[in-house]
């Protein structure tokens, strides 16, 4: 009985292959979709999707201000005023508004029109966030196996990490995060192989890439990129000409988005080094104000708090504590990659 137990587990489990945990996931998220489009941030980006389709331009001009009704209530929340062009603009990063495009289109594709979020938009928008969920599903199932020794725990990892932790919430709402979480997780997953010496041009180029997204999507993501160089000089430091040569497959990529980020500041807000969040005001001071009893608090927040911890929002990192000492000294590279992006964010961000 458990040699038969045992051979069904070799033959069918152990290999795990995605398609089977890439199926489990899409019916789970189609079938549990949300009745309700997310308020706030998204409907601000799908507008400004909304008019790229439409009109094939970015602002929406004060004639039409009416129509974003109390997304422009406040002036510089989810809008930059451009008083010269006469428009406003969506000021969260273009990439957000790129990629709502898709749904935007699939639902002018099927209904014709697209206008005032309704049932079809809210279906559209669902189906493009279960496409997305069955990407990140694959990014984070080729993470695992990077570190796990069999296939069906790295599918166990993605699962637990799916549906037991807040990024459940990321999968469903028809907002930008899910977006981020895509681009660290390749990020992730291309630069570990290239440390890894595996197509080291290749993985390289893809993690840029995705360095570059995470930069159109949070300006300040774009300093992942140093990470990124720092890492490449370390680990290619012996050669001074290979060192070169690998350098320009994360150099150029970074270039060409860098080129572009201020092409559309320019365009949006009048300014290269404008990145459209300084009209935002919160009670009479600037919302991206700095004081040090705020950081501390944040710090603190971020790590102890009982409803905002990271560990309460993702109680596996909680449960990894334990071995992080064993992982560091099979997977140092990894590990201090990993802990130097954390902590500069915690303590920078």
């Amino acid at each position: 009985m458990m040699l038969k137990v045992r051979s069904f587990f070799n033959e069918h489990i152990k290999p795990c292959p995605f398609w089977v945990l890439g199926t489990v996931i899409f019916v789970v998220n189609f079938v549990t979709m949300p009745r309700f489009f997310y308020v706030g941030d998204a409907q601000a980006v799908r507008l400004e999707a909304m008019q790229l389709v439409n009109h094939g331009k970015w602002g929406i001009g004060f004639k039409d201000k009416e129509k974003l009704g109390e997304l422009a209530a406040v002036k510089g929340q989810y809008f930059f005023v451009n008083e010269e062009k006469k428009a406003l603009f969506c000021k969260y990063g273009i990439l957000n508004s790129l990629l709502f495009v898709f749904p935007v289109i699939a639902e002018k594709w099927v209904t014709g029109s697209v206008g005032k979020i309704n049932g079809r938009s809210v279906f559209a928008h669902n189906v493009f966030n279960v496409f997305l969920s069955v990407l990140l599903a694959w990014f984070l199932f080729e993470i695992g196996k990077l570190f796990c020794v069999f296939a069906w725990q790295a599918a166990g990892y993605v699962l637990l990490a799916f549906y037991s932790t807040f990024l459940w919430f990321y999968l469903r709402a028809q907002t930008m995060e899910i977006f981020q979480v895509l681009c660290f997780s390749g990020l992730f997953l291309f630069f570990m192989r290239f440390l890894r010496g595996e197509r080291k041009k290749t993985n390289l180029l893809l993690s840029s890439v995705f360095c570059g997204g995470l930069f159109l999507l949070k300006f300040y993501y774009g300093v992942l990129f140093l990470f990124i160089w720092g890492f490449v000089f370390f680990q290619e430091r012996r050669s001074q000409s290979q060192w070169h040569q690998t350098a320009v497959w994360s150099v150029v990529p970074a270039l060409i988005v860098g080129l572009f980020f201020l092409w559309v500041n320019t365009v949006k807000f009048g300014a290269a080094f404008d990145f459209g969040y300084a009209q935002w005001n919160d009670q009479g001071y600037l919302h991206d104000r700095f004081y040090w009893a705020g950081f501390f608090e944040g710090v603190k927040g971020f790590l102890f708090s009982m409803d905002r911890s990271v560990f309460v929002h993702f109680p596996l990192a909680l449960l990894g504590l334990p071995g992080l000492w064993a992982f560091y000294r099979k997977f140092p590279r990894e590990t201090m990659f990993v802990f130097s992006v954390f902590l500069f964010f915690l303590l920078a961000i």
